[in-house]
């Protein structure tokens, strides 16, 4: 028993060495790659506007957003080996945003934004062939965040959903806005970026 223990033990450490376990590669994967001077540039379908999001540094380091969200125009952030934690839009306290590394069927409680009374985050599954302007991609992580938001002059609860995917050493590729059905309208998606080296 414990001979064909070491065997497999041995043969994982060699399929691992290889470059061919799936599962130690997929939690390398970095699809969060906040490095300063990275670049990400974003086109609503339709559109001829991009949104470029840049990481630039700091004590925090921020993410840049131009043209602006509003009146505000960056997040500070703060990247972990196991979780993002964001400010809101314009800054404040830093609040977390996801947890790392990715597991299908995770839910967890997000700090609520403005105007909402409760927001989480789910990690739907992982998709494959994933086309949008700046490329193919593939093993992208589509997150949905769930936006509760409560009335109380009615005591009416409503809800909200959106998509995110993540694709690995690229980041957030593409977003969609869900309907009431379920149906997903595109609302984002990459069209071209630049990750800065380690």
């Amino acid at each position: 028993m414990r001979l064909r223990l070491l065997i497999l033990f041995t043969a994982g450490l060699a399929l691992a060495g290889c470059g061919q376990n799936p599962l130690l590669r997929e939690s390398t994967s970095d699809y969060l790659p906040l490095r300063v001077g990275s670049w990400w540039d974003y086109r609503a379908p339709g559109s001829g506007q991009t949104l470029r999001v840049t990481v630039s540094g700091g004590s925090p380091a921020r993410l840049n957003f131009m043209p602006g969200i509003g009146a505000a125009s960056f997040q500070a952030f703060q990247r972990l080996p196991m979780a993002l934690f964001l400010s809101a839009p314009g800054g404040g306290a830093l609040a977390l945003e996801r947890k790392l590394p990715y597991v299908v069927g995770d839910n967890y409680s997000l700090a609520p934004r403005s105007g909402e009374a409760a927001r989480s985050l789910v990690v739907d599954g992982v998709d494959n062939g994933l086309v949008v302007p700046a490329g193919s991609f593939d093993r992208c992580y589509k997150l949905r965040t769930i936006h509760t938001y409560y009335d109380s002059a009615l005591d009416l609860s409503t809800t909200a959903s959106d998509l995110e995917w993540d694709a690995p050493d690229v980041g957030w590729i593409q977003s969609a806005s869900l309907d009431d059905l379920g149906a997903a309208t595109v609302t984002l998606q990459l069209s071209a970026y630049s990750i800065a080296p380690n």
